[in-house]
């Protein structure tokens, strides 16, 4: 099949290209300074989410708060889940054949499935936020913080973090030794959180998962007996509830 002359105009809006994959020598230039290395810089062109601009303060030299809600609709995900695979297929060209070129270590997803392309999207967004200076606290999230420096008062109850996270990529940038107690499965079994409420010697079921996003380990929190909480800062509402949350908020305010 030939394409047309209409086929190739790029002017069309039905012929604009959804994604943009780009080689680059490196990947980030502050953890990955090795003499060899290729990234693919993939990103969506079209994307459908939206996100906000917030006054911080009264003060005109204030930054503002800026919450881009990256892929925060379905379609975006859906889009970056093919990139992705695209990508993945250009490295086993390029690492094939009697021409390869070496890669090793490949930062990549788990496998292929929806949820370990999503979980690899998210932590490849965070890192970036903390090149470019740090995340940003959404509503709420400041006053929990303050709760786990202050610990446990008469008013509110003291915080204790249990993360799921285990490789030396994972751990590092938050300048966390490696903990003592490492469970053998990650996300979406839910055994990470349970091994942790277990060494507290507390009872998951009086404990309550956060959720921003729809995910398929919520009903395995839920097996467990976890409550689950849907907080619509990185996507709309009927996203967060899809993920059968027993509650669903705006932000960590309310």
């Amino acid at each position: 099949m030939r394409n047309t002359a209409c086929d190739l105009d790029a002017s069309l809006p039905k012929n604009r290209p959804d994604i943009e994959i780009m080689t680059i020598s490196w990947a980030n230039v502050k953890k990955y300074l090795i003499s060899r290395g290729v990234s693919f810089f993939t990103t969506i062109l079209r994307p459908t989410s939206t996100g906000t601009v917030r006054l911080k303060s009264n003060n005109p030299f204030d930054s503002p708060i800026v919450d881009p809600r990256y892929l925060s609709t379905e379609h975006g995900r859906t889009i970056m889940r093919e990139a992705i695979k695209i990508f993945l297929r250009l490295k086993d060209q390029i690492t094939c054949g009697d021409d390869s070129y070496p890669i090793s270590n490949p930062r990549v997803p788990k496998s292929e499935s929806d949820e370990d392309i999503d979980a690899f999207a998210e932590a490849t967004h965070f890192e970036q936020e903390d090149i470019d200076g740090g995340s940003i606290p959404l509503p709420g999230v400041l006053e929990l913080l303050d709760q786990i420096r202050t610990g446990p008062t008469t008013s509110a109850s003291g915080w204790t973090v249990v993360t799921s996270a285990r490789t030396r990529i994972e751990v590092s940038p938050y300048t966390l030794s490696r903990p003592p107690t490492i469970s053998p499965v990650e996300n979406p079994n839910p055994d990470p959180f349970a091994t942790g409420a277990k060494i507290l010697d507390v009872d998951p079921r009086n404990r309550t998962f956060g959720n921003r996003r729809r995910s398929k380990r919520n009903p395995r929190w839920k097996g467990a007996g976890t409550k689950v909480l849907g907080i619509c800062t990185s996507s709309e509402r009927e996203v967060v509830a899809a993920a059968e949350s027993d509650w669903v908020v705006r932000d960590l305010k309310q």
